[in-house]
């Protein structure tokens, strides 16, 4: 790692940049219960330096003392365990400053969620998880447009263990770089594949339709196997891709009690899976 002092007489930007990759380490230690994270001087010397840098805002040098303090509780308490900073304090005030920095830097917040969860490699399966209960769905995106959309889709299909998305042949291209860095490795797990609408039937899966006017979707009973079509951001579904589901397992809607009545279509895209996954784990049981 870069030492302190040259990390001190490195220009602002690239320093503060610098710094934050440095927490995400740290977070990383601290996520992995590295004992010896805590208590390694070089962290408090890198908050420390964040902490005197005047042009920083008040509010992320704040932060920075607020680890400093931490990270010095558990350096003068080496040996007595009963008064060790507790860890997850710790971890969610690096945390913060590391967000905080970004912030500072010139990074929106919505940039903060295509990062890998520090210490979670990418394409990794949490240990203790059950095996994927949506092996038999599919998606069968139309027309989606946007690149953010389609990744934030596919980390979604990936985390419920879908085995493949189709594309409709105007649906943006997975290739993509912010479909990849939405996706956040989901494109990895997948298997995605070209196909028009009208070679949908032949799959010979029932098809649904993630569109208004449908069942509720608290009130459906999903099939073991099926594929859903997902229309795109502005027009919905074509009214040939709403009869194909009207011949088959029909349509599905998410009910919005709330003033707005539509919802980003990754989000509903999680809402259904999740709603589906839940339908079949209460059967199986």
């Amino acid at each position: 790692m870069i030492t302190i002092r040259k990390l001190a007489r490195q220009p602002d930007g690239p320093r503060r940049r610098k710094i934050v990759r440095l927490l995400a380490l740290l977070e990383a230690l601290l996520r992995g219960g590295d004992p010896k994270a805590s208590r390694d001087r070089y962290w408090r010397e890198l908050t420390e330096l964040t902490a005197a840098d005047a042009s920083l805002p008040e509010g992320v040098r704040r932060h920075a003392v607020r680890v400093r303090e931490l990270l010095s509780d558990s350096l003068e308490s080496t040996g007595r365990a009963a008064t060790v900073a507790p860890e997850q304090r710790l971890l969610r005030a690096v945390n913060d400053l590391r967000h905080a920095l970004s912030e500072a830097v010139g990074r929106e917040a919505a940039d903060w969620d295509l990062e890998a969860p520090a210490g979670v490699p990418l394409g990794v399966q949490p240990s203790g998880g059950s095996a994927p209960v949506l092996h038999g769905a599919r998606l069968f995106l139309e027309r989606i447009r946007s690149p953010f959309n389609l990744g934030a889709i596919a980390r979604t299909a990936a985390a419920f263990g879908l085995p493949e998305l189709v594309l409709c042949p105007e649906t943006v291209s997975p290739e993509q770089q912010r479909a990849r860095r939405a996706a956040m490795g989901g494109f990895e797990m997948l298997a995605t594949r070209r196909q028009p609408l009208e070679e949908v039937e032949a799959l010979g899966l029932p098809i649904l339709a993630l569109e208004t006017g449908g069942s509720p979707i608290g009130e459906y009973a999903f099939p073991y196997y099926g594929i859903v079509l997902v229309g795109s951001e502005e027009l919905g579904l074509s009214p040939a891709a709403l009869e194909l589901a009207d011949r088959s397992a029909g349509r599905v809607s998410i009910p919005a009690p709330g003033r707005k009545r539509s919802l980003n279509v990754a989000v509903a895209v999680g809402i259904l899976l999740y709603c589906w996954h839940a339908d079949l784990s209460r059967r199986e049981r």
